[in-house]
């Protein structure tokens, strides 16, 4: 091994365990403080929905849930408009975990280690739009993997961009009207 090699190499692996403890870190402070953004976005008045884009958009990377933001979103704003706050919110957050699998790939030489994989896992069509629209749809973190195989595998901006808004208006839609569904629900028992 040459000395630009081991140096190159070295400089890798500083800056993988430097994006590994970030990650770790914003996972914890995300973690620690769940209650304390929704109490924020209650509080925030006028400002909540700008606030809640840009959440939703900085949560996307990370394993919090944002449904019972989106779901709050409708409650507050109507279903209609808790619907285009979430989906523009969380159509942000998907291409934010685009760049996150594209920059790992780098990271991590995806494409070089791709090589060593099983033939059929080689010939994914991760593209697909299939794929990139009924991944997403997967309860808990589909949306989040697909984006981050789509970045790594470098999906085109037009098919990603398509895909992303028909499965966040979907998902938005869906979470936006039953969480004012569940809270008509629980008026008419409880109150």
């Amino acid at each position: 091994m040459t000395k630009k090699t081991f140096k190159f190499r070295f400089k890798k692996r500083v800056w993988q365990g430097i994006s590994l403890f970030a990650i770790i870190y914003i996972l914890y402070l995300t973690f620690r403080e769940t209650e304390n953004i929704t109490n924020f976005l209650l509080n925030s008045g006028s400002l909540a929905p700008i606030l809640t884009i840009l959440i939703l958009a900085l949560l996307g990377p990370t394993p919090i849930a944002t449904d019972p933001i989106v779901m709050l979103m409708g409650i507050t704003y109507g279903p209609f408009w808790g619907m285009v706050i979430g989906a523009t919110g969380n159509t942000l957050a998907m291409f934010v975990e685009y760049y996150f699998g594209a920059k790992l790939a780098e990271i991590f030489e995806y494409e070089k280690e791709k090589k060593k994989l099983p033939r059929f896992i080689q010939k994914f069509p991760a593209d697909s739009w299939i794929f990139l629209v009924f991944g997403r749809m997967i309860p808990g973190y589909g949306s989040k993997i697909i984006s981050l195989i789509a970045g790594a595998e470098r999906v085109g901006f037009k098919k990603y961009f398509w895909t992303s808004l028909v499965s966040g208006i979907f998902g938005a839609a869906l979470l936006s009207y039953s969480g004012v569904e569940i809270l008509k629900l629980f008026k008419n028992y409880f109150f």
